[in-house]
This record gives C-alpha cells, sequence and structure tokens, in this order.
C-alpha cells in the first residue's frame, strides 16, 4: 500500500468517528480563560518578585500584606481586651450569587451606599467607640458559567452587651438594596472581664490573646493567608482571577479587599506602637552597658536612660536595627508605604 492510500484511509477512518468534546463537560476550574486582566496582573506580580530579590515582596497582593493584615485584626481585639470590661463581637456574612454582572460589577455592587450608611447609623447608636472591619474574599458558587462571586465579611467590634437581633436590619437592607442578594449571617460573642483572653502559644505570646473574629475574618478567609510569597502562588486559578479583579493597575484604580473604618485603625495602630516602644526599651535595657549588678543586694541599681543621640547611630541604621529585632519578637514594622 503506497503512502497516499494509507492517508486516505486514514481520513476515512477520521470521517466515520462521530467524537465531539464539550467544555461545559468539565470542572469550571479546570478551563483555563483567556483574560488579558490575569496576564497583566502576572506580569506584574513578576516584577515585583524581581526588584525586591532577594527580600520577598510586600505589596497588597502579598503574603507578607495577609499577615500584616491578619496582626492588625488581631491587635483591634487586644485593643478591646485592655480598654473595656465588656464588649461584643459581631460577625456577619454577606453573599450575592445571583448577580449576573460582571466579576468586578457584582463586586462593587454588593456594599451599596444605603447599606454603608445604615451600618454606621447602627454603630453610632450602639456605640460611638465601636469598631469595624470588612473583608471582601472570593466564592465559588454552583452557577453555570459562573467561576467565582465577591462575598463579604464584617467584623464589629463594640463595648458592652448586645444581641444578635439588634442586627437584623442589616440583613433586611442587604436583601431590599444589593443586587442578587442572596444569604446574610449573623453570629455573635459577648465577653467580660471574668472572662480572660486566651492563652497563645507560639509567636503571638508576647502581644496576648485576642478573641475569635480576627481568625474567622483574615485567618480563613484571606486566600493570600495561604500562599508562600504572592497571588503568584494560588493553587486555584479562580483566586487569581478574584485578586485580578480588584488589582489596582497602571490603567484602573482597582477596589481594595481590606477596609477598616476610622476607629478600627486607630486602636489597631495604638497597639502596634505600644508593642513597637515596648520592643525598643527591652532592647535598650538589653544593652545598657552600665548595668552592673550589685553584689550584695543581689539588686539592678537603677539607670537613667538617656535620650538617643542622633549623632550615635544613623537613621538608616536604626531603622535597620529596629526592623531586625521587631522581626525576631514578631511585631509589625511601621508603615513603610505598601503599593497597592
Amino acid at each position: 500500500m503506497s503512502a497516499t492510500e494509507c492517508l486516505r484511509g486514514m481520513a476515512d477512518i477520521v470521517d466515520e468517528t462521530d467524537v465531539t468534546v464539550s467544555l461545559e463537560s468539565f470542572e469550571p476550574a479546570l478551563i483555563t480563560h483567556p483574560n488579558l486582566r490575569v496576564d497583566e496582573f502576572q506580569t506584574w506580580l513578576d516584577e515585583k518578585r524581581q526588584n525586591n530579590t532577594p527580600y520577598n515582596p510586600e505589596h497588597n497582593y502579598s503574603h507578607y500584606q495577609a499577615r500584616k493584615n491578619y496582626n492588625r485584626a488581631k491587635d483591634i481585639g487586644r485593643y478591646f481586651w485592655r480598654n473595656h470590661d465588656e464588649f461584643t463581637t459581631v460577625h456577619i456574612v454577606r453573599t450575592a450569587d445571583d448577580n449576573t454582572g460582571t466579576l468586578r460589577e457584582q463586586t462593587e455592587a454588593l456594599t451599596p451606599r444605603p447599606y454603608d450608611q445604615s451600618r454606621r447609623d447602627l454603630l453610632n447608636r450602639l456605640s460611638s467607640d465601636s469598631a469595624r472591619l470588612e473583608v471582601l474574599a472570593p466564592r465559588y458558587p454552583t452557577h453555570p458559567n459562573v467561576r467565582v462571586r465577591t462575598h463579604a465579611h464584617e467584623g464589629y467590634w463594640i463595648p458592652g452587651h448586645h444581641s444578635a437581633e439588634r442586627f437584623e436590619l442589616l440583613r433586611d437592607k442587604h436583601h431590599e438594596k444589593v443586587p442578587g442578594a442572596t444569604s446574610v449571617s449573623i453570629s455573635v460573642e459577648h465577653y467580660s472581664s471574668d472572662d480572660t483572653p486566651p492563652v497563645v502559644q507560639g509567636k503571638d505570646h508576647y502581644r496576648g490573646g485576642t478573641s475569635a473574629l480576627p481568625h474567622e475574618l483574615a485567618g480563613a478567609n484571606q486566600p493570600l493567608m495561604n500562599t508562600e510569597t504572592d497571588a503568584s502562588d494560588l493553587y486555584d486559578s479562580r483566586a487569581l482571577e478574584w485578586c485580578a479583579s480588584l488589582w489596582h493597575s497602571r490603567t484602573d484604580r482597582g477596589m481594595s479587599y481590606w477596609r477598616e473604618n476610622g476607629n478600627a485603625k486607630g486602636y489597631a495602630d495604638e497597639i502596634e506602637k505600644s508593642m513597637r516602644r515596648q520592643t525598643w526599651r527591652d532592647l535598650k535595657r538589653t544593652v545598657l552597658p552600665t548595668q552592673i549588678q550589685d553584689s550584695e543586694s543581689n539588686v539592678m541599681p537603677e539607670v537613667d536612660e538617656p535620650e538617643p543621640s542622633p549623632l550615635g547611630i544613623s537613621k538608616p541604621a536604626r531603622d535597620a536595627l529596629f526592623k531586625a529585632v521587631a522581626q525576631l519578637a514578631q511585631i509589625p514594622t511601621p508603615e513603610t508605604g505598601l503599593e497597592a
């Protein structure tokens, strides 16, 4: 048989074979969707990695930032343990899976102005000292042709004792004002001076215990907590697509997935600064050469701690020293102007 006859026979076999492959038969996560924004996002991540070599990147879509967010949430809880005899934590989870808009449109519509105003008014009525933290996170619904949606986790710390019923109006407002609203869950925990913060082991022991709410908000619902370096390490392409949709690109201002109200930011900053001061005091006590033990009394004499001299150490050197000590103590360093 000639080569030409062989090729004709193979063509006849292909014509007689009825084989079709439907992409819809595969799980959505297994289908690669060409997405220019995701490609641009991955290029940006690669550039950040290269620019930060040999250190890990510290931008908003890095594991570093996710850990920092988690620490700030825990510090809000620590503030309430230190400053209130009794307080309540509230965790609200809101979804809008029936919104048929694009992922970005669905995310933007999740917290409309009337809903935001309602929760502001509610917190002002309950206590002017309350704190609110909102975390946006990816969600993978079972709707056909929908890969990923956004859902919202809201955390509230409020002085005093409050019931879940006080927050039912937010459930009603969500279903009334959010396009495609599907569900709202509300859970409440109460804490008082009769209780004690949970004993913390490991890296957080120095900073003290906090409530369960920070883990529910930031520990379990930031996909970047599960990465080693940044969003490039996300194992699920849907999570990467979600991050890219919120990313602040060169042509798009993007959206923030982490939102602290004024009090929450102030409380977290206050705890961080107090821990930073404590670390600096401990460092100075450790290195003071004039601390000589009295052999007779076995008591360390008091030593006046001199004011740091600007001529003794340069600012870059001092900042580098503090950062090294803070990392050893697992204490976040001052703000470094992270890029979005």
